[in-house]
């Protein structure tokens, strides 16, 4: 059953897919869409995919709210194992209080190697997007050279 949210409607939660991937493609078809849900609440380590949750838990443990994240999904997954999608890699979205936030992050973070820059496809400007430069790496490197960056801020 639902969990019912504080405004009455159905709480939404992504599900895993058989390729691993954790969104809600099974209720709206649209592979790269989720639900961003809170870290207090029971079923959080769930929402997250299990290559990316290392990430997930060194940024909170610095104080820093997550609202996206993704593991990264190959073209060879995609291809060949039947992935419901594939992309350029993985990735973190983070929900900064201010711009001047946004900045001091941006700035220690974007590199020859990493990307770092506001999301462009969400609402707020204080919201920014990590990214590794270099999408033609296998996933599992491209996030060790995410891992190591953040663990710097």
């Amino acid at each position: 059953m639902r969990k019912i949210s504080n405004n009455n409607q159905p709480e939404k939660l992504n599900k895993k897919n058989k390729d691993g991937s954790v969104n809600s493609f099974q209720e709206t078809q649209k592979p790269g869409h989720g639900y961003s849900i809170p870290i207090s609440h029971p079923e959080f380590k769930s929402q997250i995919e299990a290559l990316i949750w290392p990430h997930v838990i060194l940024l909170i443990s610095k104080g820093y709210v997550t609202i996206t994240s993704c593991e990264g999904h190959s073209f060879l997954d995609y291809y060949l194992r039947g992935a419901i999608r594939k992309n350029s890699g993985p990735q973190i979205t983070l929900k900064l209080k201010s711009e001047r936030e946004v900045k001091q992050v941006v700035d220690k973070l974007n590199t020859f190697i990493i990307s770092c820059a506001q999301n462009s496809t969400m609402s707020k400007a204080t919201k920014i997007s990590i990214r590794c430069r270099f999408s033609f790496l296998p996933n599992c490197i491209q996030r060790l050279l995410i891992y190591k960056s953040i663990s710097n801020l």
